[in-house]
């Protein structure tokens, strides 16, 4: 149900790129080949991240908002990669600038992650001793958890008057 590997991957991306970068510096062709490739494996993960993140069954726990916190800081990520040429041209603000927005995306990317899980538990209906199976996203259970706390509290308070 959940594909989460590129957000690992995308946090390797660069900080592999930066370290080829730095050992291919000397030969120019090499290192125009790594960056040419730094820049394909980005838009590469940055275009499956953003069809899981269309597909509306990968990440369904995002809200609107994070989704387009993610689409935005990717987009700021690809722009600063490809204006500069690759990790290793980037001047250390810009550095500062990728890194803040990749861990932007890969701390909503991996929440998302944790709410999506899915968790299935065998329970028995009342007056029945048959056992059935109830599958919800972590984030579905937490809320209904919530609501019967909610709900068993404003039931305690209104016998109180």
């Amino acid at each position: 149900m959940y594909k989460f590997a590129w957000t690992p991957a995308l946090a390797l991306l660069l900080v592999s790129a930066n370290a080829f970068a730095s050992i291919g510096s000397g030969n120019s062709a090499r290192s125009e080949r790594m960056a040419m490739d730094v820049h394909q494996s980005f838009d590469a993960q940055r275009q499956s991240i953003e069809a899981d993140l269309a597909d509306g069954k990968t990440y369904s726990e995002l809200s609107d908002s994070d989704r387009s916190k993610v689409t935005e800081a990717l987009q700021r990520m690809g722009s600063l990669l490809h204006d500069a040429g690759g990790v290793a041209a980037l001047d250390e603000a810009q550095k500062v600038r990728v890194f803040n927005d990749q861990e932007l995306v890969n701390s909503l990317l991996s929440r998302a992650a944790e709410d999506s899980r899915l968790i299935c538990r065998r329970e028995k209906q009342i007056g029945s001793n048959r056992t059935t199976t109830q599958c919800m996203t972590a984030l579905q259970r937490n809320r209904q958890t919530e609501r019967a706390r909610k709900d068993l509290t404003d039931s305690a308070t209104s016998s109180q008057r």
